[in-house]
């Protein structure tokens, strides 16, 4: 039984943000910077947080593959350096994310990303690209390439949900949704279905992907469609997760039992009193500077 109102969020997802949208780039900068957007990115940490420190260290020209092969292995003590000068400024949350990065490993493991990122992408173009996702066989192969640990090519840090990210970011392998912690936390809250926890060894989430998760995505996707009589993707399952999961996990922050309160209906109702599109709630959700004002309005929201 899916949650209250989550048909109606997937609809809204569709008519506000379908992948029919989104194209491939025909040149390679904005393909290379939605691709290392993710190496702030984990199961443990907000977009928010993760798009603060990846935009001081962009604006910073640390992503510049150019920059990244000069500076080698000492990418890292560059990017630790700007880190930590920003954090004389701050304190909260800004601070708390900032002292995150620069601890020795999570230096250590941002360094080889990006190292084995600019690698990988020295032989990537729009054009093969577009080769290797002509199909859904294709689309798989590559994700695997990429985020399968135990691939020749396979990107240190880099697993599924950030490639599946990147791909549907221009409108490709909308059959997939990304095992994120918020589409795990519905699989096993919404639709019941208890995952297991051997995806925390070294395979990460592979063994339990394509079944039982995305087959359990799949099937929500098929009842939404039918009730909705229009076309509906896992990856618009998976947009609506994100919106609806993420709110709930602002307010379940505040450990006041409000988490089970909002549900997808209740964050529609939100987003109509406010005049708000999803992208309005999306700016907000990403935005260290917003983040906490939005969980404050979620909170008074959900207590009235």
């Amino acid at each position: 039984m899916l949650s209250k109102g989550f048909k109606d969020l997937v609809k809204r997802v569709i008519e506000e943000d379908p992948a029919t949208s989104r194209r491939l780039p025909r040149t390679m900068d904005t393909i290379w910077k939605n691709f290392v957007w993710g190496v702030f990115l984990d199961q443990n940490r907000l977009e928010a947080e993760a798009n603060y420190v990846y935009d001081l260290i962009d604006d910073a020209g640390l992503f510049e593959p150019t920059t990244i092969k000069r500076l080698g292995t000492k990418w890292g003590e560059k990017m630790c350096g700007i880190c930590q000068r920003e954090m004389r400024s701050f304190v909260g949350r800004k601070r708390g994310i900032l002292q995150a990065v620069t601890h020795d490993i999570s230096v250590e493991k941002a360094t080889r990303c990006v190292l084995e990122s600019v690698r990988y992408f020295d032989t990537v173009t729009p054009k093969v690209i577009r080769e290797r996702t002509k199909t859904r066989e294709t689309i798989n192969d590559f994700l695997t390439e990429i985020a399968y640990p135990q691939s020749k090519e396979h990107i240190f840090n880099i697993g599924l949900t950030k490639t599946i990210l990147w791909l549907q970011s221009f409108g490709l392998g909308n059959h997939l949704c990304p095992p994120s912690r918020q589409s795990m936390k519905f699989v096993e809250e919404d639709l019941g279905v208890r995952l297991g926890r051997g995806f925390e060894g070294d395979m990460g989430v592979w063994g339990y992907y394509f079944a039982p998760f995305l087959s359990d995505i799949t099937k929500a996707a098929k009842e939404v469609e039918k009730s909705l009589n229009m076309p509906v993707t896992e990856r618009d399952i998976g947009k609506a997760i994100w919106y609806y999961k993420s709110c709930q996990t602002l307010v379940a922050s505040l450990r006041l039992g409000l988490k089970s309160r909002l549900t997808p209906k209740v964050v529609l109702e939100f987003l109509d009193l406010r005049k708000w599109t999803l992208n309005d709630l999306a700016e907000r959700l990403t935005n260290i500077d917003e983040i906490d004002e939005l969980c404050e309005d979620f909170k008074s929201f959900v207590q009235t």
